[in-house]
């Protein structure tokens, strides 16, 4: 089934989750930008159609909270969930989700994963692999950003043999800033039970929206998760993503395939009023 057929089984859309590096935002993070750097307008384009046309768009990101929340104003978008979904704006403030993380031990659960020494574990597994990624780091309250080239699974593992299987390393998909590492990716050192998927399911509950009306689109295996809590799943062309049941992948590239996700959802909206 193509998207377009399976968006016409669902209630008509009415949000869109997006993640922005690699997939709204081009090269260097730019929404003016595609992924090879040239200038585009296909992803700013795709935000003033579904605004005028009142389809929710919402941010689902890595970034720190106090980037987002200004990345959302600048982009006129309708929220943001922040720090690979442990962290939400709601009116404005903060919300830390703290998932399996003690709350005994710290003031955050990034606080926690710094006490108990789950990132040292980490950074002394993968000698000159993997990283704190300074500046993008700091101040962060829901986890730790890294960046490198490593086994999540093999972290996770070493995790839970040192007892601190509350904690996961999870892949948040390309970057860069480690010019003497091929392949550098991101990557969040979270506790268990939070992350984009319940960070949305969680906004969903809070706006009273019907998950089979809402839309995701992203390009690594953490966006990917968000499938299993709403309607319709799609993945970038420069993504990582599998088709199958609610999960699409589109021919576009960074804004470019958001545009195609976004047209397709008000498609959607027409043939449905």
């Amino acid at each position: 089934m193509d998207l377009d057929r399976h968006l016409a089984t669902l209630p008509p859309p009415t949000i869109v989750y997006t993640d922005l590096d690699g997939t709204l935002l081009g090269a260097n993070g730019s929404i003016l930008a595609d992924g090879d750097g040239r200038p585009t307008l296909d992803g700013v384009d795709a935000l003033v159609r579904a605004r005028r046309n009142g389809l929710l768009v919402v941010a689902v990101s890595g970034r720190r909270v106090a980037d987002l929340r200004n990345d959302a104003r600048l982009l006129g978008l309708d929220g943001a969930i922040a720090e690979a979904g442990t962290v939400r704006l709601v009116d404005g403030a903060a919300r830390v989700s703290w998932g399996e993380c003690p709350s005994d031990i710290a003031s955050s659960p990034r606080a926690a994963l710094v006490e108990v020494g789950a990132l040292a574990l980490v950074l002394d597994s993968f000698p000159g692999r993997i990283r704190v990624y300074s500046p993008w780091d700091d101040g962060r309250l829901g986890g730790v950003l890294l960046h490198g080239l490593v086994d999540t699974e093999d972290a996770n593992a070493r995790l839970a043999a040192a007892g601190m299987g509350w904690a996961r390393l999870l892949d948040n998909g390309a970057t860069g800033g480690w010019p003497d590492l091929d392949g550098v990716r991101a990557y969040h050192l979270i506790p268990r039970g939070v992350g984009k998927a319940a960070g949305v399911a969680a906004d969903l509950a809070d706006r009273g929206i019907d998950p089979r009306g809402a839309v995701a689109v992203g390009d690594s295996e953490e966006d990917l998760s968000i499938a299993e809590v709403v309607g319709t799943y799609v993945t970038v062309a420069n993504g990582h993503g599998r088709v199958g049941g609610n999960r699409f992948v589109v021919e576009g590239s960074h804004g470019a395939g958001v545009a195609l996700t976004i047209d397709a959802a008000l498609a959607a909206r027409t043939r449905q009023a």
